[in-house]
């Protein structure tokens, strides 16, 4: 009979629980906490503050695991773009990545083609990677 892997409990983090602009000194805070009682976490965003704090560093700095969240702006693509080139590569680089999310329930985002863009972007860059989304096929568009 085949067995299931175990896989240490996660929690979805937002660093904008408690404030609208958090310091990479809150996130760290909260990521060590967070260690406390979880294995991995999943992130809605990448970066807070416009690229201040680095998420995916501050995770690898507390030996963190992350399902690592790529936020979409519609509208603002350059922003998506940015977001993923400069915090998702690197984080992936940095080897505490399980998996990259592209998207965040968003309804906003039907009918949106970006989900599908960053989904083969990413797939694309790390073939070995998981990859996926958070938003529900409805939203996603046909």
């Amino acid at each position: 009979m085949p067995t299931i892997p175990f896989h240490n409990p996660g929690v979805t983090y937002n660093g904008l629980h408690a404030t609208e602009n958090p310091t990479a000194a809150e996130v760290a805070a909260d990521l060590v906490t967070t260690k406390q009682q979880f294995g991995s976490v999943r992130t809605y965003y990448p970066q807070y503050g416009g690229g201040v704090v680095d998420v995916g560093k501050v995770a690898s700095d507390a030996n963190l695991s992350l399902l690592l969240g790529l936020f979409l702006f519609p509208g603002h693509d350059d922003w998506t773009d940015g977001d993923y080139q400069g915090f998702v590569k690197p984080a992936v680089a940095r080897g505490n990545i399980e998996g990259v999310l592209v998207g965040n329930e968003d309804a906003d985002m039907i009918g949106y083609g970006i989900i599908p863009k960053y989904l083969q972007q990413a797939k694309s860059d790390f073939p070995q990677m998981p990859v996926g989304t958070s938003q529900s096929l409805t939203r996603i568009g046909k």
